[in-house]
């Protein structure tokens, strides 16, 4: 769950962002990860 604690620093919301995009980039790769 610490993506989500990441998420409440909107000061880090670039750093965020990138997480999002790495995230859905493995979900894409690896659709079984998504769990």
């Amino acid at each position: 769950h610490w993506i989500c604690d990441v998420l409440t620093a909107p000061e880090d919301n670039a750093v965020v962002q990138q997480v999002i995009d790495k995230v859905a980039t493995l979900t894409a790769a690896r659709p079984v990860y998504t769990k």
